[in-house]
């Protein structure tokens, strides 16, 4: 009998704890219009940094779900189109003319600003037009 007892102490317990971490829930991310992004990555290879500080990077997020991929570097641009799409904490980028598809984890750090951490990090920052 005292076992019951337990059990049922504990279920009210359980329901208001899963009840109090669905109500946390952080509300979707949404990415639509251009950003600036630069690349999150540290590095001590002068070739890295000087890319880094030299190189033009966009991506440019549809409400169609098209996105268009801009790199201006070293003299040479090139852009890439293909489709997104964010389920929970991850942007998928498929579909791609030239580049592969990748999955990047997907992290507000600001209000506009997004951290995208995948085979390569960037910091995304939305550019107003």
């Amino acid at each position: 009998m005292n076992r019951l007892l337990n059990f049922n102490f504990f279920i009210p317990i359980g329901v208001l704890m899963a009840l109090s971490c669905a109500s946390q829930k952080s509300e979707p991310v949404v990415l639509e219009g251009p950003y600036d992004a630069r690349i999150a990555t540290v590095s001590e290879d002068q070739q890295i940094q000087a890319l880094n500080q030299t190189s033009e990077i966009k991506f440019i997020f549809n409400e169609d779900g098209s996105l268009i991929y801009q790199v201006s570097a070293m003299g040479k641009s090139a852009d890439d189109i293909g489709k997104y799409e964010i389920k929970g904490d991850s942007l998928y980028i498929f579909g791609m003319q030239r580049g592969p598809n990748t999955t990047f984890f997907l992290e507000k750090i600001g209000e506009g600003v997004f951290r995208i951490t995948g085979p390569n990090q960037f910091i995304l920052t939305s550019v107003k037009e």
